[in-house]
């Protein structure tokens, strides 16, 4: 009689429970006090928002919680009942065993799930009835569910995966690392290779990366797109998990992993436990991958420590051939290392390690050659204006537009043609003297779903305008129609609150105020003393109170006498001959400076001011006076104030460029407006640019608008000179806080 064939063993499934017994306890404990008793935890509470906030917390479980329990406990489950593999004695035990591959793996793939599935379950059904428990009659049924199908998803991934990783390796040590460096490869790969082709490649981006590294990074994936989105229903905010597309994909993923494990086990020598890689065909790659990860990242320690971690740099031409060294170096290195681990011994120096190892660098060479001459036309790309949907510009200083109309996107294009036209002048890392370096950030959003995104550095020489180049025209961009009417009007809002911030001094704003004295302003209008209250102050407490407002809550970091005792001193030998004044106690020497820093600690400078109270010039001391608007007076303001002054061009300016025009035209007048917009069945409340909120029986989304005018923003001005307000611009300010150190005729200003 022929014996009946099985691809799973009973016995074997319920040894490998109850031997691992510990390792399902702890998961159902974590996830007890992570959940059931957060539900008891508000047993006392009264019922209102205890819906909204116990939602929130449940779906916070299901997404992080469930992630990072999920990564542990589905590698911790495939390292038990796969420890067998990395241990010879136990792999030729179950080798002799009656049992098919298929029945072994089988057997141990459903001891590692179920129990863990089974504990969401368990911890599910305690949740019910934990919710019971909570005042009011609200039902977390839904919320719970979601988090059982998003917990058990995630670990169906996770688990699938590590057991994957369980057949590649014959290590138990090299499991978790293995598990560990294929969760994030692929980001950090393209993060490295990014980092170093920013640093010869003109325009790389380094801060930003493709959509598509991350689906290769399960963990990086479940953090960004898997989500919790917000719905406002009367006055209550309901909570949902929005991402289960992601989930589910990934779980299959899972599925289609257990499935290729299982052909790898079924053809895995046993022969490999202790080898680091146990597939025999995977072991180059590994040599591969390790020699180009070392390299790189070999290559970007060095870069940092001789140059970027001393403060220098080095230029284009220069860096690339000092990258291509480093790189080959640092290949050379890792290629031994991985040798070095497969072999288990030192002796890897072998002619056939050479050669493979030649091979490598000389495709390395050739990327980074074929990289540096741009083959690819990677610098040289400006996408065709018929491709582009719509176009981000980001420049310093300046808040980043984006740009839909043609026209926009052609000044766009042309500005990034001017700056690949002088590559030779800003692409060199050594700013040259005396200039400063602003960025530009150019991000093409495509109509195919790709994104081109371009990072400059453009040099230029304050207040010498034919040294502006690019810069200029990034400002004029950044000002043309289109980005100033997306950066300062409002369209179908309505605006129901206002605030005017209006720098002025001590002096001025007391005027305004309506207040005798500067004091009297400091200690009612700034300390909200009333006057009975200033009356019973004593002589000390009247004092106190005001050293600790112009020390602590005057916009005064820019008035310098008061910080004379703790000022930042530069005496340049290179200037004609003064007599200097003695070199200050503890001041550090040099061949061409000698330079003291007295600590800025707040609690001294509070106790200097106090104890030259009756010295301070309010006239140089700064506050901000506040002015605040009803809807009707800011609905007023808008419409009388910012529209004219948004259409002569005088609000709503981005400066790119830092310079005296830039400073003498900024105004010391910043406006916020608050805006709200009534929810309607049409509009999407899942933009997160914007906040949701429920008021007087409606649903609303809210906004706000920020203004700094210029100080020829006419209407601004003339509404500002009605209520006795004074425009500064920013250069006034620094010119009234600056202070001359003796005679020497160096203008210092104090640091804050």
């Amino acid at each position: 009689m022929l014996s009946k064939t099985s691809c799973f063993n009973k016995t074997m499934f319920f040894k490998n429970v109850r031997r691992f017994w510990p390792l399902w306890a702890l998961y159902l404990a974590v996830w007890i006090f992570a959940l059931p008793l957060t539900f008891l935890g508000y047993d006392g509470y009264q019922p209102g928002s205890i819906y909204s906030i116990l939602t929130r917390e449940i779906l916070q479980w299901a997404t992080i919680g469930g992630t990072i329990i999920g990564a542990i406990f589905g590698l911790f489950a495939a390292m038990a009942v796969f420890g067998f593999l990395y241990n010879a004695r136990a792999t030729h035990g179950m080798a002799c065993l009656p049992v098919r591959r298929e029945g072994q793996f089988l057997s141990a793939v459903a001891a590692g799930i179920l129990p863990l599935l089974a504990a969401n379950v368990i911890v599910f059904l305690l949740s019910l009835l934990a919710a019971l428990r909570v005042p009011g009659n609200d039902s977390y049924v839904p919320e719970l569910v979601q988090w059982l199908a998003s917990v058990s998803l995630i670990l169906l991934f996770y688990y699938g995966f590590a057991v994957f990783c369980a057949q590649l390796t014959g290590s138990i040590i090299g499991l978790p690392v293995l598990y560990g460096i294929l969760n994030f490869v692929a980001i950090g790969f393209w993060l490295l290779i990014k980092a170093l082709l920013s640093l010869f490649l003109y325009g790389a981006e380094m801060n930003t990366t493709q959509s598509f590294s991350r689906w290769f990074s399960p963990t990086v994936a479940f953090f960004s797109d898997v989500r919790i989105g917000y719905d406002t229903v009367g006055k209550t905010t309901k909570y949902f998990l929005s991402g289960w597309g992601v989930l589910i994909l990934y779980a299959v993923v899972g599925l289609v992993l257990l499935a290729a494990a299982l052909l790898l086990f079924r053809r895995r020598r046993m022969e490999s436990a202790g080898d680091v890689i146990a597939v025999r065909c995977l072991k180059p790659v590994f040599r591969w991958s390790v020699s180009i990860c070392f390299g790189i990242g070999f290559t970007m320690l060095l870069y940092v420590i001789l140059y970027a971690y001393n403060g220098e740099t080095a230029g284009a031409t220069k860096t690339f051939w000092f990258l291509l060294l480093f790189l080959l170096v640092g290949a050379a290195l890792g290629w031994f290392i991985a040798e070095m681990f497969l072999q288990k011994s030192f002796r890897v120096f072998a002619r056939r390690s050479w050669s493979g190892l030649g091979v490598c660098c000389l495709v390395l060479a050739a990327l980074m050659l074929g990289a540096k001459l741009d083959v690819v036309g990677y610098e040289r790309r400006i996408p065709v204006a018929d491709e582009v949907d719509y176009v981000q510009l980001d420049c310093s200083y300046a808040d980043p537009v984006t740009l839909r109309e043609t026209e926009s996107i052609e000044l766009v294009r042309a500005l990034h043609a001017e700056i690949l036209d002088g590559r030779d002048r800003y692409y060199e890392r050594i700013t040259p003297p005396n200039y400063t370096r602003c960025y530009c950030t150019i991000s093409y959003y495509l109509t195919n779903g790709s994104v081109v995104e371009r990072d400059y550095y453009l040099n230029y020489l304050a207040n010498d305008q034919t040294t502006y180049g690019a810069a200029a025209t990034a400002q004029d961009v950044m000002n043309c129609a289109e980005a100033v009417q997306n950066r300062s009007s409002i369209s179908g809002e309505e605006v129901y609150s206002g605030d005017i911030t209006v720098l002025m001094t001590a002096e001025e704003c007391a005027a305004v105020a309506g207040c005798e004295t500067v004091e009297d302003y400091l200690l009612r209008i700034q300390c909200g003393y009333t006057d009975a209250q200033i009356e019973r102050m004593d002589e000390e407490t009247r004092r106190t109170e005001l050293a600790r407002t112009v020390a602590y809550y005057s916009n005064g970091s820019y008035y310098s006498n008061l910080y004379d005792a703790y000022v930042h001193y530069s005496y340049d030998y290179d200037l004609p001959t003064y007599d200097l004044p003695a070199v200050p106690e503890g001041a550090a020497a040099s061949s061409s400076t000698i330079v003291v820093e007295v600590d800025h600690d707040y609690g001294d400078l509070f106790n200097w001011v106090l104890a030259h109270l009756d010295e301070i010039d309010y006239s140089r001391v700064y506050f901000n006076y506040y002015v605040s608007l009803n809807a009707a007076e800011a609905q007023e303001f808008y419409e009388t104030v910012i529209v004219p002054d948004v259409l002569s061009g005088t609000l709503g300016h981005a400066w790119v460029i830092s310079d005296d025009e830039s400073r003498n035209s900024i105004s010391h007048v910043s406006v916020s407006l608050d805006t709200r917009t009534r929810l309607s069945d049409d509009m999407e409340d899942d933009d997160y640019s914007y906040s949701y909120g429920y008021y007087d029986d409606v649903d609303y989304r809210y906004h706000y608008y920020s203004y700094v005018a210029d100080c020829d923003a006419a209407h601004v001005a003339a509404w500002c000179a009605g209520r006795g307000l004074i425009m500064h611009s920013r250069s006034e300010v620094s010119d009234n806080t600056s202070v001359d150190v003796d005679d020497i005729g160096i203008a210092t200003t104090a640091a804050g």
